[in-house]
């Protein structure tokens, strides 16, 4: 079983005497607890997810005359090419990875052992509670001789990364056009709080508060190259979308910095209920809001309920591949 904060020798309370990283640490405590409780999982899990999936199907509904006269204009390439850049997407993301788990645990293993661990228990992201699939890492790490604390502090590292770096990447992509989202300045915060949340002294705090009696050395620059690199993951990512919408819908070059943008900012959201199942829905929503400027609303829906079904389909291709491996 996989070790939770909430089972380690954590103090209750701070005192006075406690350092800025230890009350760091504190707050990540509070936090896990928080985002782990099973019976917060259980009642607003289904809740949520009925509640995202009744408004996407509202959205279609209300819609479904414009979708049934709409001039459909569906290419046969869009599967075939989507499945090629989210492949390149996969290996960037198991790169990272890999150099995290390698890090952090002091060992080397290859690319082909990371690739897969990684896409064998990718699926499982989409079970209740994300502690599943961080469960299954640390269960077939584990015979590599790797902590599950370490790789519990992995996962962490990685979804705090992910999240910074969809911000960034909503960032970057701003001034190649289109209009900004109100609520930037929110960004901007998350994006300030998350550069100090990922400095090595904070890791190495959680690393020793998780069991783990040797802290690896970890330099602040390891985690802004991993932090750019998953930019480019993000980037990416808005080039598979792009694919699927131009597939459907006549959408010029032009609008792919809007679709990168409205991909790193939909992943951002899901992020934030990374320990609830598949984002509970909140990135499909969160996407058809974000596209509604370059494409019609029911279309947009379409689209985002459109690329969960493709992704999970990639996913179980590529799981599959990897038990030949």
């Amino acid at each position: 079983m996989i070790p939770m904060m909430e089972e380690l020798p954590v103090s209750s309370e701070l005192s006075a005497d406690d350092t800025p990283w230890r009350r760091v640490v504190f707050v990540f405590h509070r936090l896990w607890t928080l985002v782990t409780a099973r019976r917060v999982l259980r009642v607003m899990g289904p809740l949520v997810i009925l509640g995202s999936g009744l408004l996407l199907g509202w959205t279609v509904w209300r819609n479904r005359e414009l979708l049934l006269s709409y001039p459909w204009r569906v290419h046969v390439w869009v599967v075939p090419l989507s499945l090629a850049v989210y492949s390149v997407d996969l290996g960037l993301a198991v790169c990272i990875w890999g150099r995290i788990v390698n890090r952090l645990s002091g060992r080397q293993l290859t690319f082909r052992r990371h690739f897969k661990v990684y896409v064998a228990t990718n699926f499982s992201r989409r079970l209740p509670g994300a502690v599943w699939y961080i469960a299954g890492r640390a269960a077939l790490y584990e015979g590599d001789g790797i902590a599950k604390s370490v790789i519990s502090l992995a996962s962490l590292v990685e979804v705090i990364l992910i999240a910074l770096s969809s911000i960034v990447c909503y960032f970057l992509a701003w001034p190649f056009g289109g209009s900004a989202w109100g609520g930037w300045p929110l960004l901007l915060v998350g994006l300030v709080a998350g550069l100090v949340l990922i400095h090595p002294r904070v890791v190495g705090a959680l690393l020793r508060r998780l069991g783990q009696p040797e802290v690896p050395q970890l330099h602040y620059r390891d985690m802004l190259t991993w932090l750019l690199l998953y930019v480019l993951v993000w980037a990416v990512g808005g080039v598979t979308l792009y694919s699927v919408v131009a597939g459907l819908h006549p959408l010029p070059l032009s609008g792919l910095p809007h679709i990168v943008r409205a991909w790193s900012l939909s992943g951002a959201a899901a992020v934030i209920v990374f320990f609830s199942p598949s984002g509970l829905g909140i990135k499909e929503v969160t996407l058809t809001l974000l596209l509604v400027p370059v494409i019609p609303v029911p279309l947009a829906a379409i689209v985002a309920l459109l690329m969960r079904l493709l992704l999970t389909i990639y996913e179980l291709l590529w799981a599959a591949a990897a038990l030949k491996l």
